[in-house]
């Protein structure tokens, strides 16, 4: 085998981590890894717009690099998945995708689960052909869906509504509605599973909230008046959170970010950092749990 002196030599993210977690951030200028454990990152990708949800795009993806990424370029026109190599920055493939304003993708099993922000639906993709094959369709603009939970037989829909929020659960089967929880905050982003709460970003108050799932009830774990949060992942009891200046939508492009490590069992702030985000922070997963949407 020829060697060839010019081969890009591949990051050790395992080194950087050094034994603990590792985050993946999208952002509205790059998709970067941080490693809370050394408080090193590194850039993955930037330069194709706005940077929102990610899923592997097979279970081997740790060993081939190939992750699915949204990608908003143009905000009047739909938007597009990019399938790339997160090690070396290359984009492989560019996907269309049916949706415009998309918010937030995830993987569950086989099915690549997109919010049409504008139109107000959800879509389902077939993997590995990215074949839109269903939509739930009971949403409007108005709703601004932004986030989903995929959960057994449950679609859980995050609605912003541009004020009071709402988190409604769907049959995945029938795409009926089963449940509503009214008191999910305000402007609200992200919903993630913590024993038996939901965590969401209220992101008008600055604020990380829990949702009891039995009696629907909310109480605020952190707030800071005049900030704006968005981007949130949780792994065992700790919740990361990104945090930023309230700003204009024109502003969000230069806007600085911290990161914000909670432990949630013992409801107190780890630590707050600066990070390098390029912009407002959009989606924070874990490699772990990029590991678990590959399974059914």
């Amino acid at each position: 085998m020829t060697w060839w002196p010019f081969a890009r030599k591949l990051p050790d993210d395992a080194a950087a981590a050094r034994g603990g977690p590792r985050l993946l951030v999208a952002t509205f200028g790059r998709l970067l890894w941080y490693f809370p454990e050394t408080g090193e990152h590194r850039v993955a990708h930037e330069g194709r717009g706005k940077y929102y949800g990610m899923a592997p795009e097979a279970a081997n993806w740790e060993q081939n690099g190939r992750l699915l990424v949204v990608s908003r370029p143009r905000q009047e026109k739909n938007d597009r998945l990019l399938l790339l190599d997160h090690r070396t920055g290359k984009t492989l493939r560019k996907l269309p995708l049916a949706s415009r304003d998309t918010h937030h993708a995830v993987r569950r099993g086989d099915r690549l689960f997109v919010t049409d922000t504008f139109r107000g639906r959800v879509l389902v993709y077939s993997l590995p052909d990215a074949r839109l094959e269903r939509e739930y369709g009971d949403f409007t603009h108005e709703d601004h869906v932004n986030t989903v939970l995929v959960e057994d037989e449950t679609l859980f829909v995050l609605c912003h509504n541009k004020g009071k929020s709402t988190l409604v659960a769907l049959d995945l089967g029938t795409g009926a509605e089963v449940e509503r929880f009214e008191d999910v905050g305000e402007h609200s982003h992200d919903v993630s599973l913590w024993r038996d709460h939901f965590a969401l970003c209220d992101s008008r108050s600055g604020a990380l909230i829990l949702v009891d799932r039995a009696t629907h009830a909310a109480r605020t774990v952190f707030a800071e008046e005049g900030s704006f949060t968005k981007g949130l992942a949780i792994e065992g009891d700790t919740a990361w959170f990104a945090i930023s200046a309230a700003a204009t939508r024109a502003e969000r492009f230069a806007v600085s970010c911290d990161l914000v490590a909670y432990d949630l069992a013992a409801d107190q702030m780890l630590w707050r950092r600066a990070i390098p985000s390029g912009g407002l922070v959009n989606s924070i997963v874990t490699a772990a749990d990029l590991r678990s949407q590959t399974q059914g």
